[in-house]
């Protein structure tokens, strides 16, 4: 066994992936005389499944003698009703104890004559491409909306971005009858997910909330579409997501292109810059564009999913109120406003109207941490605001009839409405930013529909 055969290296309780994963390495090097690298592009994928007929989970309490009595292990193993509950309570054994249990161990465990399911696949590992994209268009989603099958809008960010760019991972084949990944090949809808928001509130994801309308038993993207071609074959994540009618100027919003089992995995910085020309050229409209592009690793986008929420980011709107600023005494409240807003400003922001029937009712602290405002008119002024992540600015502005507090309307004393939203950058260290944003970088292209 295992255990016996590394001595003291191991303390816990292995699960059964990792010894099979540890075979498949030494079998493989001894086989290619090639070294195992976890860095390098192959990837096993080995899927095995139960014998016909018998719960996994039953079948490994059987084996380890739990009956829901006697020691607290003995309790939390017999209630576990999955394998991952089980491996849970496993995993809290001493090892000694653990050997004990063991059904291979204790010669009461032997390999099934059939089972339900086995596939070796072998296919390349993700390759990530990192990179900033601007959107420059006012009605344009950043990811596919696509409603019960019926699609919203009939472009968007990840499909502008991802369509000319594949032709270089794949420069052989057709896109279009690309098939499902291996590994892809055969899943079913999954069932919709909750997202946790604290202990007590939780809501539906708007992709659950779209998938849960579609068929069971066939396969889909997460956009409702079936599973094969082009859609197969990538992911799009992105540090956080701008509403349809706002633009992303400045330097950019950072974004990994995942792409699923690659014809090809390396390029030069040529080839790079053209897949930016490729994006700004494919559509007429230049709705969108791409910089800074490279190949990143696993640990980029890790740390991007992970520091999603933890950014700031700079915004410039355009602001009509119901007060002429220019006399007294709305010249002295938004001297005020401002000087209030000299230093980081908290706020509580109770989830939107607006988007109230997807999201669950949550009061959420953010921050303003500096506000600037350029006064165009006697209605009208431009504000420039650096925010914590999460900041609903449309609401800041308006004041959601008192929920969000304090708002600029409040500070005003009068009503704000905001006409233009643009996002001016997101703050992230450690992925690409080509320069500091500026007020000015918003007004880098021509204003969009």
């Amino acid at each position: 066994p295992l255990v016996r055969r590394v001595g003291t290296f191991v303390n816990k309780a292995l699960d059964v992936k990792e010894v099979v994963q540890m075979v498949v390495r030494r079998k493989f090097r001894e086989a290619e005389k090639i070294p195992y690298e976890s860095e390098r592009g192959l990837s096993f994928g080995i899927q095995l499944g139960e014998p016909a007929g018998v719960p996994e989970a039953g079948e490994m309490q059987f084996l380890l003698g739990t009956s829901g009595g006697g020691t607290a292990q003995d309790k939390e193993l017999g209630s576990a009703s999955s394998v991952i509950g089980i491996n849970s309570a496993l995993a809290k054994l001493p090892i000694e104890e653990f050997l004990q249990r063991s059904p291979v161990l204790a010669g009461k465990w032997q390999l099934p004559s059939e089972f339900s399911k086995l596939t070796v696949t072998l296919s390349h590992a993700p390759v990530y491409l990192v990179g900033n994209y601007s959107k420059w268009h006012r009605e344009l989603a950043q990811t596919p909306w696509v409603v019960n099958g019926a699609v919203i809008k009939p472009d968007s960010v990840q499909e502008l971005v991802a369509a000319p760019i594949l032709k270089f991972f794949f420069p052989t084949v057709d896109l279009t009858s690309l098939p499902a990944p291996a590994a892809l090949q055969g899943e079913s809808l999954p069932a919709p997910k909750r997202r946790k928001r604290n202990h007590e509130e939780t809501e539906f994801s708007e992709e659950a909330l779209q998938l849960s309308c579609l068929p069971r038993g066939k396969s889909f993207n997460t956009y409702g579409r079936p599973l094969g071609g082009l859609d197969s074959r990538y992911s799009f994540h992105s540090s956080g997501r701008e509403d349809v009618d706002v633009r992303m100027t400045g330097s950019g919003r950072p974004f990994v292109l995942e792409v699923l089992d690659p014809h090809k995995d390396a390029f030069t910085a040529e080839e790079l810059l053209e897949m930016e020309r490729c994006v700004a050229v494919a559509d007429p409209g230049e709705r969108v564009t791409v910089r800074a592009l490279r190949i990143g690793t696993r640990a980029e986008f890790d740390r991007l999913m992970a520091e999603g929420e933890s950014k700031a980011k700079a915004y410039r709107c355009v602001v009509w109120v119901s007060r002429d600023l220019c006399v007294d005494p709305g010249q002295r409240l938004l001297r005020e406003a401002q000087e209030r807003l000299s230093h980081p400003l908290s706020l509580s922001q109770k989830t939107p109207l607006r988007v109230l029937h997807r999201r669950s009712l949550l009061a959420r602290d953010k921050t303003i941490h500096s506000m600037r405002c350029e006064l165009i008119s006697r209605h009208w002024l431009v504000v420039d605001l650096i925010t914590s992540s999460g900041t609903y600015v449309k609401e800041f502005i308006h004041g959601d009839c008192g929920r969000t507090a304090p708002s600029l309307s409040s500070m005003l004393q009068c009503r704000a409405e905001i006409a233009q939203l643009d996002v001016t950058d997101v703050f992230m260290e450690g992925l690409p930013s080509l320069e500091t944003p500026t007020a000015a970088a918003s007004s880098t292209k021509a204003a969009a529909p």
